[in-house]
């Protein structure tokens, strides 16, 4: 229901009832603006698109302080993107009404952001940006997401140091020998740093060639604590290689602590500092250039089991993906090598002449 009120001012006053039957109005100089509005309206709510204006008139600020308490991700998460709210959106937006985020606002914010940033921290900034504005959208503040258009910088693609097996030795020789068997097991196992950081003693089966990875390590602005694996697929039982098995039980002699690998005063190992102190000196000292990252021995184990001719979707229960895509889009263009073998292996199996088939070459007719 809806219609126009004429004032004493002579002004016109248009007023309908939202679909909850709370009255809405707006007043305007002629007749025919307030008559049209109120069309604009009646037609939002057949078509099931109205929005009420006071919802998109919510600062963003205010939205963002509601979305955040509503969320439920794992800490690390929650932490990272708060860090990106605090520094880069709540300083462009947070006093703006949420109607007022226009497309072309954001993208003269990502443009901005793109002199200062690189393209990888601006893909974070506005993916976030985007997943609360859609959010926003699914409670009827907005009617569109206007994130939708926005051409984002191209982040290059970090392809991961291989490591040989040789420079892997190298590189366990140059280490802090207080280190070398961290480094061999996330080379034998493809470990993320927290996995390795976090397991415990009572999760090893030494004399099975086990271990359980069902808690990780985990960083939130510096204090440290131990939470879940990073998704349901990364809970998993690896096995262990026999070098691996051998190392972990030489660490093991007169260790203490309930985690396996720690800090020289038996606490859990802050990344940064190892990093630093250990990594950075070991990867110098073994002359390895390009130099990996600590990430890159998870790269060099799965370059290792794809040479071998593991099957990719075995690898990715070893690794903890979400999905075989993931390990694909990661990995898959290692595979070309190991096809070419796979022919070759072919070749020299397969009969040369069956069927009547010559193993002369193929000529065109």
């Amino acid at each position: 229901m809806s219609w126009v009120e004429t004032l004493p001012n002579g002004r016109h006053r248009a007023v309908y009832r939202d679909p909850e039957g709370r009255k809405l109005s707006k007043t305007f100089d002629k007749k025919a603006d307030a008559k049209k509005w109120i069309a604009g309206a009646d037609s939002d709510q057949a078509r099931g698109q109205w929005i009420d204006p006071r919802g998109g008139a919510m600062l963003f600020g205010d939205w963002a302080a509601l979305w955040f308490t509503a969320r439920t991700v794992r800490p690390t998460t929650a932490a990272s993107d708060l860090g990106r709210y605090d520094n880069h959106l709540k300083p462009a937006f947070g006093e703006l009404a949420l109607k007022d985020l226009s497309p072309l606002r954001i993208r003269a914010f990502v443009a901005s952001l793109s002199t200062r940033r690189a393209p990888a921290t601006v893909r974070h900034v506005h993916a976030l940006l985007s997943t609360m504005l859609s959010d926003a959208v699914t409670e009827g503040l907005l009617l569109s997401n206007p994130c939708r258009a926005t051409k984002l910088p191209q982040a290059p693609r970090y392809e991961g140091v291989f490591l040989s097996p040789a420079q892997l030795e190298v590189l366990v020789e140059a280490v802090d020998p207080a280190y070398r068997c961290l480094v061999l097991t996330a080379a034998g196992t493809g470990m993320r740093w927290g996995e390795l950081t976090g397991l415990r003693r009572d999760r090893l089966d030494l004399l099975r060639r086990r271990l359980r990875i069902d808690q990780t390590l985990v960083d939130i602005n510096g204090q440290l604590s131990i939470g879940q694996p990073k998704t349901r697929g990364s809970a998993r039982t690896l096995s262990l290689p026999e070098l691996v098995v051998q190392a972990l039980a030489a660490h093991l002699v007169g260790h203490s602590s309930e985690l396996v690998f720690t800090s020289p005063d038996g606490q859990p190992l802050r990344r940064g500092n190892f990093y630093h102190r250990v990594w950075v000196p070991g990867v110098r000292a073994a002359g390895l250039v390009p130099p990996p990252r600590f990430h890159d021995l998870r790269h060099t184990h799965v370059s290792l089991l794809i040479a071998a001719g593991v099957p990719i979707k075995a690898i990715q229960e070893r690794l903890g993906h979400a999905s075989i895509v993931m390990t694909m889009d990661r990995y898959g263009h290692l595979l070309e090598s190991v096809d070419e073998e796979l022919l070759l292996a072919l070749d020299a199996r397969l009969p040369r002449s069956a069927g009547g088939l010559s193993s002369s070459p193929l000529v065109g007719g």
